[in-house]
Order: C-alpha cells, then sequence, then structure tokens
C-alpha cells in the first residue's frame, strides 16, 4: 500500500488550516508495494474498543498495550490459549514480530470455512479459480468487430490457465455460448421486447456449459471469438444494427450468476460499439438544437445520467463478487454518463478507442491489465486517532451504507487509486503532547498473482508493472488465489503555524485532492460553476500565502503569484490553468459544436473516469504534460519546460519528448533535423530507453508519434502547448495577469 497526504505536517487545528486554504487529505493505492505476506493475520492482536491492529507506534504498560488510535488499555493475556496478545508478554521477543516493527504490513488471511455442501467437488473449481465473462456487442462494423475480436485474443492470451471463462452477445438478441462441447455453439434469447422477470439463462444453459476452463478448453474460445463477425451479420443488422440491449444482458447474467449459489470472482469485460438502446437502461439523450445543447451545458444537467439503471446494477454486481472492464470502439456516442457507474462503483475501467484501425491498442492494453495481478472483493477501512475523521472518499469505489470509513473496493490493481479528505471532529484538534495524529488503514482483499512473462509470447511488447517481490511471479501461467490483508500505520507531525503548514504542502497529492473535488463539484452544480470554484480556490490559496508568508504590507505594490518564499510550489497556478484549459473543464466553442451535438458530454465524463483513478504521477502528465528537452538522442538537457511556443523558440536543445499519459510524443525542431540526428530516435537512445520505461508505469499503452519539421506545422505537438492564445481559452500570461490583478484589488481592500 502507497499512501501519500496533501501536507506530510497536518494543521495544529481549524484555524491554522483555514489560514492556509489549502486541501487535508491523502491519496491511496492500497495495490502498491505488494509484499509477500511473512505472517498470518489470526496472529495479529487487535484493539478491543476500535478493533484496530497492534502497530509498531502502540505502548506498552505493565501488562498492557496502549491503542495508538482510541487510547484504550488492551490487557495482555498469560495464557496462549486465550488470545493472540500472549506472545507480546516477553518484552525481549517483541521486535521479531513483524507487527510491531512493520508499519506496511501484507498478512494472510485463512479461508472461510464455508457452510455450503462440501460433498459438491465441482463447486471448488469456480470458487478457487478467477473468472472472466466477456459481454460483446455485435451491432458493430466490421472494423469495430475486428479490433473486438483481436482484444478478445489478447485477453485470452493473458487469462490464467486455471481461470473460467464465458462469453455472452447482445444486440437485437442475448446469445449465451455454450463451450463445453465438441464446438461452439450459440443459444439465442426471444426478442427484447418479450423479455420479462421470468427468464432466467439457468434455464437455457447450465452454468457448468456456460463457464469452463480456459486451458482445456481454449480451441472452442478461440472458436467463437472468429465467428463473432458472423453472427454480427445474421441477427443484427437485419434489424437496423443499432439495436443493443445492454441493461437487460447485465441484468441476466448478474441473476445467472447469483442463482448459482458460489463464491466467484468474476471479471466482466463489457465490448461496446455504441450507447444501449433498447430495454432497461436504454440512452435516449438527444440535443434537438445547438441552443439546447448550450442551455444544457450552463446547467448541472450536462453531466447527468439518463437514468440510474446501472448504477444499481453495479451496487448489485459488488454482492455477486463481480466488477466490470468497458471497451467502448469507436468514434461515436457511448451515453457514458450513465454507464460509467459500472465501472466507479465495482472499481472497473472505462477505455475508449477513437482509432479503429490494425493500430488499435486494444489488444495490448487487455494483455497488460489481465496478466498483471489483481485483487478482487476489496474493503478498506480508515481508522483514526482522536480528533479528525474522513469527510469524504474518492474515486472507484463504494462507501458502505452500514458501518462507518468502510469502503468496497470489488476490484483494483497496481494502477489503482483513490483519495480521501479530513475534517476536524473537535476544535482542540491535536493540542497537548496526548494528541498527535495517527492514521491507520486496513484493506483486505483476494489476491491474484501477476503471470510471467514470455519473450516469445505475442504480446510481450505489452509489459506489466512488476510486484516488488519477484516470488510473488508464478512460473507459468497457472495463478492461484489467496485472501490478504494489509495494514498501513503511519504518525504525523503536526503542523504549528500557516507557514509551517504552506512548508509541508505536498503539491502533486494537493492537485490530485483538488481535482476529485472539482470533478465532484462539477457533477452536483455543472461544469461552468465549477470553473468559478477552482478559480476561487486558487485566489484564496494565493490570498493566504500573501497574507501568512509574505509581509503583508509589500502586498498592496506586488502580490507574490510565484511562491517565492516556498518554490515547491510555484507549478500550482499551472496546473489550474491547464484545468481551466484542459479536456476537465472546457467550455464549447464554434469548432467543437458538431462533435458535441453528436456525443454529447461523453468527452467530459470519459476524462472524469480517467482522471478519477490516476495517481499523483499521472495525473500530473494528464493534467500538465510533462516536456523534456534533448541536445541529441542520448543527451537529456533538461525536464518540465514550460508548455508554450516561447519554450521552444528559445531553447537551445532541439529534440523533444511530451508525455502527457496517454500519448509519448516526441519532436524534432529544424535545428535537429539540420544536424542529421537520426529520425525516429535509434532503438538504444536514451529517448526510446525513457519511451519504453515510460510504457510500464501506467494502465494503459500510451500511443508512440514521432514528428519534426517547422513548429506551425506540427499540429499534432504545438496542440499541447496550453500556455499559448487558441481557441481553448486564453495564453498563461493572460490568465496569470487577470489573477494578479483581481489579488490586488482583495488585499488592497483588506489593509484599508
Amino acid at each position: 500500500m502507497n499512501v501519500k497526504f496533501s501536507t506530510q505536517r497536518f494543521p495544529h487545528n481549524p484555524s491554522i488550516k483555514d489560514a492556509s486554504g489549502t486541501i487535508w487529505g491523502c491519496v491511496v493505492q492500497p495495490f502498491r508495494n505488494n509484499y509477500r505476506c511473512n505472517e498470518n493475520a489470526k496472529n495479529i492482536d487487535r484493539c478491543k474498543k476500535c478493533l484496530g491492529y497492534i502497530n509498531p507506534f502502540v505502548t506498552f504498560e505493565k501488562s498492557t498495550w496502549i491503542c495508538n488510535l482510541c487510547k484504550h488499555a488492551n490487557h495482555i493475556s498469560d495464557d496462549d490459549n486465550e488470545d493472540t496478545s500472549f506472545k507480546y508478554a516477553d518484552v525481549d521477543q517483541r521486535n521479531i514480530y513483524p507487527e510491531l516493527t512493520n508499519s506496511n504490513l501484507v498478512l494472510q488471511v485463512d479461508q472461510e470455512d464455508d457452510d455450503e455442501d462440501q460433498d459438491n467437488l465441482s463447486d471448488s473449481i469456480y470458487n478457487n479459480n478467477p473468472t472472466y465473462i466477456a459481454l460483446v456487442d455485435i451491432s458493430g462494423n466490421n472494423e469495430q468487430m475486428e479490433v473486438i475480436k483481436s482484444g478478445l485474443e489478447a485477453l485470452v492470451h493473458a487469462l490464467p490457465d486455471n481461470s473460467l471463462f464465458g462469453m455472452i452477445v447482445y444486440s437485437y438478441k442475448i446469445g449465451i455460448f455454450n463451450l463445453n462441447c465438441s464446438s461452439p455453439s450459440i443459444k439465442y434469447l426471444d426478442a427484447i421486447s418479450s423479455f420479462n422477470n421470468d427468464i432466467s439463462l439457468n434455464d437455457i444453459l447450465p452454468i457448468s456449459g456456460f463457464l469452463v476452463n480456459k486451458s482445456k478448453h481454449e480451441s472452442n474460445i478461440m472458436s467463437a471469438i472468429s465467428i463473432l463477425s458472423d453472427i454480427d451479420s445474421t441477427i443484427n443488422r437485419k434489424k437496423g444494427g443499432s439495436i443493443r440491449a445492454l441493461g437487460p444482458t447485465i441484468s441476466l447474467l448478474l441473476n445467472y450468476l447469483q442463482s448459482s449459489n458460489l463464491s466467484l470472482h468474476v471479471k466482466i469485460g463489457i465490448f461496446m460499439a455504441g450507447k444501449p438502446s433498447v430495454g432497461e437502461g436504454s440512452i435516449d439523450k438527444e440535443y434537438n438544437t445547438v441552443d439546447s445543447m448550450y442551455s444544457s451545458f450552463s446547467s448541472k444537467d450536462f453531466l447527468k445520467p439518463s437514468s440510474n439503471t446501472y448504477k444499481l446494477l453495479a451496487e448489485k454486481a459488488i454482492q455477486v463478487g463481480s466488477h466490470f472492464d468497458i471497451y467502448a470502439i469507436g468514434s461515436t456516442y457511448f451515453g457514458f454518463d450513465t454507464i460509467k457507474y459500472l465501472c466507479t462503483i465495482t472499481g472497473g475501467n472505462l477505455y475508449r478507442y477513437t482509432n479503429i484501425t490494425s493500430t488499435c491498442p486494444l489488444p495490448q492494453d487487455i494483455y497488460k491489465l489481465v496478466s498483471n495481478g489483481w485483487g478482487f472483493h476489496g474493503l478498506l477501512r480508515i481508522r483514526t486517532s482522536r480528533n479528525y475523521s474522513v469527510d469524504s472518499c474518492f474515486g472507484n469505489l463504494l462507501q458502505s451504507k452500514t458501518y462507518k470509513d468502510l469502503y468496497h473496493i470489488e476490484s483494483c490493481s497496481t494502477f489503482t487509486s483513490i483519495a480521501f479528505d479530513f475534517k476536524f471532529t473537535d476544535p482542540s484538534a491535536f493540542e497537548g503532547g496526548e494528541n498527535q495524529p495517527f492514521i491507520q488503514i486496513a484493506f483486505s482483499y483476494t489476491y491474484l498473482p501477476p503471470v510471467v512473462e514470455s519473450s516469445t509470447d505475442l504480446y510481450s511488447s505489452s509489459p506489466s508493472l512488476m510486484v516488488q517481490d519477484s516470488a510473488d511471479r508464478v512460473k507459468s501461467n497457472f495463478r492461484t488465489l489467496e485472501r490478504r490483508l494489509h495494514v498501513f500505520t503511519a504518525p504525523i507531525h503536526v503542523a504549528d503555524s500557516p507557514v509551517d503548514l504552506f512548508n509541508n504542502i505536498d503539491l502533486e497529492t494537493t492537485i490530485c485532492l483538488l481535482t476529485h473535488k472539482i470533478i465532484k463539484e462539477s457533477l452536483e452544480k455543472g461544469i461552468k460553476e465549477s470553473r468559478l470554484l477552482l478559480l476561487g480556490w486558487l485566489s484564496n490559496f494565493i490570498t493566504r500565502y500573501n497574507e501568512n508568508v509574505v509581509i503583508l504590507s509589500s502586498v498592496k505594490s506586488s502580490v507574490d503569484l510565484s511562491f517565492g518564499q516556498t518554490p515547491h510550489l510555484k507549478p500550482l497556478p499551472r496546473y489550474v490553468f491547464a484545468l481551466l484549459k484542459g479536456k476537465l473543464l472546457k467550455t464549447i466553442h464554434k469548432s467543437m459544436e458538431e462533435d458535441v451535438l453528436e456525443k454529447r458530454s461523453d468527452d467530459w465524463i470519459y476524462t472524469q473516469v480517467v482522471y478519477s483513478s490516476l495517481d499523483q504521477k499521472m495525473l500530473h502528465r494528464a493534467i500538465y504534460p510533462v516536456l523534456s528537452t534533448y541536445g541529441a538522442p542520448n543527451n537529456l538537457a533538461s525536464k518540465y519546460l514550460t508548455l508554450s511556443t516561447t519554450t521552444i523558440t528559445s531553447n537551445i536543445s532541439h529534440i523533444y519528448l511530451l508525455d502527457a499519459y496517454d500519448t509519448l510524443m516526441v519532436y524534432y525542431a529544424p535545428q535537429a533535423v539540420s544536424n542529421m540526428y537520426m529520425f525516429p530516435p535509434p532503438p538504444d537512445s536514451l529517448i526510446r530507453q525513457t519511451i519504453s520505461n515510460s510504457k510500464q508505469d501506467r494502465l494503459i499503452v500510451p500511443s508512440v508519434e514521432y514528428t519534426k519539421g517547422p513548429l506551425e506545422q506540427v499540429g499534432q505537438f504545438r496542440q499541447y502547448l496550453v500556455e499559448d492564445e487558441n481557441t481553448d481559452g486564453n495564453s498563461y500570461i493572460q490568465f496569470i495577469n487577470s489573477v494578479e490583478e483581481g489579488l490586488k484589488k482583495l488585499l488592497s481592500s483588506t489593509l484599508h
């Protein structure tokens, strides 16, 4: 588990927090640092009051240990048969126990003994192995279907040999594949119009015929994938090619899984060619005129879902041990505002592919996702010490409706990132020596280790993120599930003044939390209101900095917007500027009207979903891409350059590498071309090595582009120079001048 706080020191009390204007919270990557277990959770003692786990920061007094979270005195038993505390009685032995020496602890959890009929040995096939179910929209054109088929083929290569696989197709009819026979066959349900609650997939095909072992039935699976295009031509095109019964398909599938009474570990991949258009969950969100589009954009309705169908289905999926990944193929409208909940509630991922040529990265993305280790059925609990608590949660998780500070993360991977902000629960806060803040995060999950890559594998060019302990990597493509518990405990120092708090702000984590908050505000109040709130937050933050860090008497003549006394905060205004001008909060202008009329809010919602799951480093690149310059392909000159034409025209180095999270772009200025540097850079060059490394540290496989020539002729590179004035908005200089003028007026009025 990796936890980063927005401030390395917590504010001493509410007045110090308010005097800084900063955001107080943390970003958590629950599946990072997934070391090998070295202890069983049943051997770890817990506080009898708050149920927190014993950790290196508890104190011992005679025959008790004092919980650092709630201050409860827990009795240490002198009977080893009574409870787990017995082993702590020997003072000299305490330093051998990992729970008292490690603040970041991974524990093994025994599988619960189920009361189900153990005579049915076939149940273990379903209970002990991962399951993948593909839901395939067969309404797409030939190009879309070819991309989907290539993605499914990559998926099968990535799945563990012991996994179970099933496939359902949907369009005007719903077809369920029987793969447990000599050759694959498909059975259809009646027309969508005749669906009712009495229909069950179990009546059509027993689950033993639907979910089959991948290794044993791989030839049948591949044969079924190969005939998908033929199904499309015989079923859906006769009905007009745009009928998609996604909602009814998911509903039937979840009922199917629920009725099996099995403990399943299910990843469901939805391969979409367009918006759901029939049955429950159908989407019909149209703008009749340009004026109606602008009117909707000006209100909070622009980002609102057309129904709660998929939200309810996602919540049901968690109950049956399932989560969803969505692969949207094509440059069309999908209704992300409505279907996103399938991912955001269950911990899944949303992918979109507008490039549906042979270079579409879907096969690489799905191979990378599935071959990496991931977690099922995650439960995350946050416990805090006195006088503060969690205020809000952000990211792809579901807060428990029953238990405080308990969150469901049905699926997570090494790339999963979630966030929380804090609030004071008592005005005395951390005053007094006995009130040092502590936090403990416990995350339990079912662990599937990553697959070993093979240099001869067709998709080995899609590297997966390495798990820290190489022993976690299996020696074959047989991957065994195990239950784990990760416990992170940390003490936090306290900032006694606003200056101290400003000096300890972690900028990337603060920007990450700020982005989460703005996404939440835009969903509740609309994009226009969120833009005003973001600008207001920046103005307040700079004002507080000038009031508490800069000498106030000098403010009248000069407002410090460059954070001269806290240089680590200098990039902050640029991040905010990029947020206002970027994909998340962009406003509609003339050249976008036709695209928005067709795709509605999909671009905004897609960006929200992607940004909500990124860690700080990747979010930085998505908001304000990292621009580096090279004197030669093997010579890095500088990094983190500002994104402006002035930077390019004034730099003495003329080879550039830009990292925008989903795109890596190399640009050779004319001077680099005239110097006869090889283009593209040679495979063994530093630039190419950097690109290769960058592909490994993110969920997606970024596209790599190479371009050269005069700046005015390379529009694909120039579009990332966000500090220039263009159709998306003013230049950064104009923005910062406007902020400065507003702050001067505000601060001048406070001095009189």
